[in-house]
């Protein structure tokens, strides 16, 4: 009875020291995939925040240019170089992501069915510097008719 017994264990194959390797050597790589893709979509979150905000920055701007112009026939002062805050870093030491906005107001015409059109293009422009990517712009533009 003994005998049969050595002879199960001596059959039964476990993994090998190689497999055990192997294995965990899938599973790092698997995780440092997963931790860079994870932090990739992170960085391109912050960088799609940062845009969306200075659109809507932009954009209200034009919107309020454009109400100045039509109620009070007048566009506000233009300041160029003006500061805008872009991202604002609540609890933490680091300092806010600011960007340089600036307007510019020109005069158009357009003929239209033999119609002589007048109109002004507002440009908002915002500049700001990403961390880890440069410069970005964003440029809303709106026409504006007399």
């Amino acid at each position: 009875m003994i005998s049969n017994q050595k002879s199960v264990i001596k059959n039964h194959n476990g993994l090998s020291l190689i497999e055990i390797i192997v294995a965990a050597v899938i599973i790092v790589v698997a995780a440092v995939g997963i931790y860079i893709g994870i932090m990739v979509a992170e960085s391109q979150l912050n960088r799609n925040y940062h845009y969306r905000a200075a659109t809507l920055i932009a954009s209200g701007e034009c919107d309020w240019q454009y109400y100045n112009r039509v109620y009070f026939d007048r566009f506000d002062e233009f300041i160029s170089g003006r500061p805008v805050v872009l991202d604002y870093y609540e609890g933490t030491d680091q300092e806010p992501l600011v960007g340089t906005m600036t307007m510019d107001l020109t005069e158009n015409v357009e003929i239209v069915f033999g119609r002589t059109m007048r109109y002004m293009t507002l440009s908002v422009e915002i500049v700001w510097d990403e961390p880890l990517v440069g410069e970005r712009v964003v440029v809303v533009k709106e026409d504006v008719y007399r």
